[in-house]
């Protein structure tokens, strides 16, 4: 069978196939790819030759970025977990109401080198550790720090507070709440 698209297109497309690879994203619409995303939606393992570049679209089809959200407030926690499905973007998303729980998990994760979290979002203000308590242990941690982007996430924040938090080396952003798609959007595309 043919792909559905042209050679002219084999550089757009091994580009978008690597972002996706690398960031861990699937988008359920790329234009004229979309029988092989039906393929993927189904389950099918679909591999396609094009001259010296070959990728099997199932292996791209689970991986989806995982995304801790640290947050001791349920209604901030759920409202997040909207948004972020609202952002159409699929990814595995795990909640912790306490930063070391948030650790512990993180700290298996990184020991067993397996789902180790793209992305944290991280509260700044909660009981026992907050959000500063997180960062400072988080960095006493082994771990590749690139893979991993913490965003800071508060409802009351002044200047410093932000300047403080963007400051902080492993620190990749700062957003108030609510969030918004486009925050989450904004989120998901940085690389760790």
């Amino acid at each position: 069978m043919k792909p559905p698209f042209s050679e002219a297109g084999l550089l757009s497309l091994r580009d978008n196939i690597s972002f996706l690879i690398k960031k861990r994203f699937v988008y359920e619409n790329m234009g004229s790819m979309g029988i092989i995303f039906d393929a993927m939606r189904q389950d099918v393992p679909c591999v396609w030759d094009i001259g010296c570049f070959r990728t099997e679209i199932s292996y791209i089809c689970r991986m989806r970025p995982i995304v801790y959200i640290v947050d001791d407030n349920f209604v901030s926690e759920f409202a997040t977990r909207i948004i972020l499905e609202q952002s159409l973007i699929p990814c595995e998303v795990l909640s912790f109401t306490d930063a070391d729980l948030a650790l512990s998990s993180f700290l298996g994760c990184v020991e067993k080198k397996k789902n180790v979290p793209d992305i944290i979002l991280l509260d700044l203000n909660m009981p026992v550790v907050d959000g500063w308590g997180f960062l400072e242990k988080i960095g006493g941690i082994d771990y590749p720090k690139d893979g991993t982007a913490i965003f800071m996430v508060s409802t009351f924040a002044n200047a410093s507070i932000r300047k403080r938090s963007l400051n902080h080396p492993l620190v990749k952003g700062y957003f108030e709440r609510p969030l918004s798609i486009a925050n989450i959007r904004t989120i998901l595309a940085v690389e760790a």
